[in-house]
């Protein structure tokens, strides 16, 4: 396209079939693809369970073709302790409740994945956990281990690993704004963290996003090669990008973009004042 290195795709599956989703996934893989979305829980939409085993099809398209799975917050039928449509109408629970929550979905979805057997049967299968955070992993990680050390009528496996190498070797967890999480970066795994923006919704904090991560990192005393890892080098590594092949590194720095957009207005402005600016642009809207 016109902007090589800017876009990167991500196309749904078959969520209704595992094996048409391992279809697709073959079929996107010669298109260059290096993940493709997946739900939470796809047992919540009537599809069959992770622990069913019958996904492990699409598990097996997604290591032989190098796909990572990635799988977005509230992308399963269930959002904890919450209503959006209820909270939106006024007949359920206030909308902070709503904005709250879902970042533990992805420890329900983690904890599943964890404990089926597909990740033991697919050893080389990446997942990234979409705008799931952080700063619930430490705890998290606390409890899977007492579970696997210490319930040992479970006779759970996890294929020779303990529970904090199973998610360092097969997750990537990507938030937005979690200093708790970067304070916690050594219980988590410093090779698991991504920052990313979520640019436009409205958990993102563009245009002054560089700003207050860089106050996160300070305060956290990140390192530069922890720094490099969480703003770039992991995800590269994760999803097998080379994020320098349309840009020199050099010109990809905060600064250096800004420099190159400095003809576009990124003023914060209320929803009424951008209504107003578009419909003096475009007309009135009905």
């Amino acid at each position: 396209g016109s902007h090589p290195g800017r876009f990167i795709p991500l196309p749904l599956p078959a969520i209704w079939s595992p094996e048409l989703s391992a279809q697709e996934v073959r079929r996107v893989a010669k298109k260059g693809v290096r993940a493709i979305s997946f739900s939470e829980a796809p047992e919540t939409f009537g599809f069959p369970s992770i622990h069913s085993g019958e996904w492990d099809v699409f598990f097996k398209a997604c290591v032989d073709e190098g796909i990572v799975v990635s799988i977005h917050i509230a992308s399963s039928n269930v959002a904890q302790g919450a209503n959006p449509m209820a909270s939106m109408n006024g007949s359920g629970p206030p909308i902070e409740v709503t904005s709250t929550l879902p970042c533990w979905n992805s420890l329900d979805c983690a904890a599943n994945l964890l404990w089926s057997k597909s990740l033991v049967k697919f050893p080389d299968l990446k997942i990234a956990l979409s705008e799931g955070g952080t700063s619930w992993i430490p705890g998290f990680l606390d409890r899977m281990e007492r579970q696997f050390h210490v319930q040992k009528w479970a006779k759970s496996d996890l294929g020779g690993l303990t529970p904090t190498e199973m998610f360092r070797k097969h997750f990537l967890a990507c938030f937005i704004s979690d200093p708790s999480g970067l304070l916690l970066r050594d219980r988590i795994g410093i090779d698991n963290i991504a920052y990313e923006v979520d640019y436009p919704h409205s958990d993102c904090t563009f245009p002054g996003s560089p700003e207050e991560l860089w106050e996160h990192l300070v305060d956290a005393k990140c390192t530069d090669e922890e720094i490099n890892k969480i703003t770039h080098e992991n995800a590269a590594n994760w999803f097998g990008l080379d994020l320098f092949k349309h840009i020199p590194k050099q010109d990809a720095t905060v600064a250096a973009l800004r420099a190159r957009a400095a003809d576009l207005d990124v003023s914060e402005r209320t929803k009424a004042e951008y209504k107003a600016q578009y419909e003096r642009e475009f007309g009135v809207i009905a």
